[in-house]
């Protein structure tokens, strides 16, 4: 345990014991205005100043804001909340985003506490009202290396939650909850997500869990943007069966999900998914009805971007918890009326995690037999792909989705970060998250000792942190990774050429981006339908489209489909893992337009392989399985 938790972890009850303070004065360092600078438990040596200050602040204006002090620790024993529902804002004094930061300080730590024996669950902060929290670095975890459920839980409905330039880590199902209440809404901008390793289940440990379906309830808006998010245990975002009326998710990082990033059912009805990266995610295994009441209702495997059909008489949707326009309209209009655009994004795996599925059938083989009179074992299958088949055919069908527009996927390789700590190298972080990949997929027992965690994920930290190797409220600092990136199709694969995924990363684009971020979202938000308003830049045409084969997995034939936004001489040819040509087919001028082309493999063997679209100066590389 680092010496700076020392005092901390040998609390003496003397200053619990003794009378509370009473007055906001004995709270604060000063105010400015509005603004209180609370103090910490290093000037008290008592935890609890943010929860009594914010409990007893009866008279706080809406204006209200609690600063926190960069190398502060703010430990707590009980949650945050306000006692009325005025809004509630909580920011740390430096705003540089955290993972450019180099300030010796760290952000003020937001954590638990353990004192004798009392819990420690975690779920710090409970809303009750509109919430901003902004410049923190914290997680579900407390003193004595436990880690709670989740950071933040709300406790009523019609809220929102913003958080803005958070660091966040540990958390055993997800960092936030909003279920058993309606018409929430959360924005996350600028943060970062690390170390999110659940406790052994393959889909606990995330960023966002809609809850038990018992506890499910719907979601206005959630909006992502410009955030990072490293090491994910289980579901990153779980946005259960239930449709959200405004999903956004522009400009982020993923690198290293065991699980799927977004889990639903896919019956929403506006979504941006454009300019992020996607490294390494999707990577757990699937097999026809695993995990039957959150997986894909046609048991499919999930993919990247998952929908599915939404009309009056598909019983899991209540007409009464879409947006207010498609209460008052047809059902049988509700289809035409959907948009989804899914476009100008990089998609990357490791080719070490091609084998996921055979070490499974492995490690597992006594449990795979227990399942389904043993027939799993043949049913496994990858769910590393952008969209399952039924997603790709509704994409794929302009007639009767009009607006579900599937534009550029950069599937470029890696993307030469930097600095990634061993993300992408098997011997170091890599390693130990494709160890927990497969080791989780079978459901652990609790071991002897009673925990229920007996393979965490191995948390990405470095050496030099006192902490290495523990659970401990002490997260690295500065970010120990640098994932800006060499690769040029990643670096001007944005919209209007900014990098794809978190521009946080870069910050002198990021600069650029913000100038004109509003007219970005006007022009993804009123896209062309026709797919060919949208460009990269002047020079390289972005409405080139190359489709998920179909069926996939196959054998032995698939048909391949790509579109052309104008005459292009054309090169399309299939590639074994190793990265060996397998076959040639497509070569030549070919005109504006959808076209297709069969594939068979009768004389390949069972495995993945690539197939590259080159079309004049773009290029899209997408993979495809061969199961026999």
């Amino acid at each position: 345990m680092p010496k700076i938790t020392v005092s901390i972890l040998f609390f003496v009850f003397f200053g619990m014991m003794s009378s509370h303070a009473q007055t906001i004065e004995d709270y604060i360092i000063e105010q400015r205005g509005d603004t209180l600078v609370v103090k910490d438990y290093q000037l008290t040596q008592s935890p609890n100043t943010l929860s009594e200050l914010v409990e007893i602040d009866t008279l706080a204006p809406s204006s209200r804001v609690y600063e926190l002090i960069s190398g502060g620790w703010y430990l707590t024993t009980f949650r945050v909340k306000v006692a009325n529902n005025r809004p509630l804002t909580i920011i740390g004094e430096d705003d540089t985003p955290h993972v450019v930061s180099k300030s010796e300080k760290r952000p003020p730590i937001v954590a638990g506490m353990q004192i004798g024996d009392m819990g420690c669950s975690g779920s710090f902060f409970e809303l009750r009202s509109n919430t901003t929290i902004k410049n923190i670095m914290g997680g579900a975890h407390c003193t004595d290396a436990t880690i709670g459920l989740s950071f933040i839980e709300a406790d009523a409905s019609g809220i929102s939650l913003t958080l803005d330039n958070v660091y966040l880590e540990h958390t055993r199902m997800g960092f936030i909850h909003m279920y058993w209440h309606d018409n929430n809404s959360l924005f996350i901008r600028n943060s970062y997500f690390v170390n999110m390793g659940g406790n052994g289940y393959r889909r606990l440990g995330g960023v966002y869990n809609y809850g038990p379906v018992s506890a499910a309830s719907s979601i206005d808006t959630l909006w992502v943007e410009n955030s990072t998010h490293i090491m994910g245990g289980g579901v990153l975002y779980n946005l259960g069966r239930y449709p959200i009326n405004k999903l956004v998710f522009n400009h982020n990082t993923f690198v290293n999900i065991s699980n799927s990033v977004f889990s639903t059912l896919g019956y929403h009805t506006n979504w941006l998914v454009t300019n992020n990266l996607f490294v390494n995610t999707n990577v757990q295994a699937y097999y026809p009805g695993m995990d039957y009441e959150d997986s894909d209702q046609d048991r499919y495997p999930m993919g990247i971007v998952n929908m599915d059909t939404l009309n009056g008489t598909n019983n899991a949707v209540n007409p009464e918890l879409l947006p207010p326009d498609f209460q008052h309209a047809d059902p049988e209009d509700w289809e035409s009326m959907r948009k989804v655009l899914v476009h100008l994004n990089g998609v990357y795996w490791s080719p070490e995690l091609d084998d996921i599925v055979e070490n499974i059938k492995t490690t597992h083989a006594a449990y795979l037999d227990t399942l389904q009179e043993g027939s799993v074992k043949d049913d496994l299958m990858l769910q590393m792909m952008t969209m399952n088949p039924r997603t790709q055919n509704m994409f794929d069908n302009s007639i009767t989705w009009p607006n579900l527009i599937e534009g550029v996927w950069y599937g470029q390789g890696p993307p030469g970060f930097i600095n990634d700590l061993g993300l992408l190298d098997e011997s170091a972080a890599l390693g130990d998250f494709m160890d927990y990949t497969i080791a989780t997929f079978a459901s652990s027992p609790p071991d002897p000792e009673g925990n229920d965690n007996p393979l965490p994920l191995e948390d990405l930290r470095t050496e030099e942190n006192p902490s290495y190797n523990e659970y401990t409220v002490l997260s690295d600092w500065p970010v120990p990774v640098n994932l800006s990136y060499t690769n040029a199709y990643y670096l001007t694969g944005g919209l209007n050429g900014f990098p794809v995924g978190d521009l946080n990363w870069f910050p002198e684009q990021k600069e650029n981006w913000l100038q004109q971020r509003d007219e970005e979202y006007e022009t993804l938000e009123n896209y062309d339908p026709g797919g060919l308003s949208i460009t990269k830049d002047g020079n390289i045409p972005t409405a080139i489209e190359l489709h998920q084969n179909y069926p996939n997995p196959f054998n032995p034939s698939t048909v391949i489909s790509y579109q052309l936004a104008e005459n292009s001489e054309v090169q399309l040819k299939v590639y074994d893992i190793a990265g060996r040509e397998v076959a040639d087919l497509v070569s030549g001028r070919k005109t504006a337009g959808q076209h297709s082309v069969s594939f068979d493999a009768s004389g390949l063997s069972s495995g993945v392989y690539m197939y590259r679209l080159t079309a004049g100066s773009v290029t899209v590389t997408k993979r495809m399985v061969l199961i026999k």
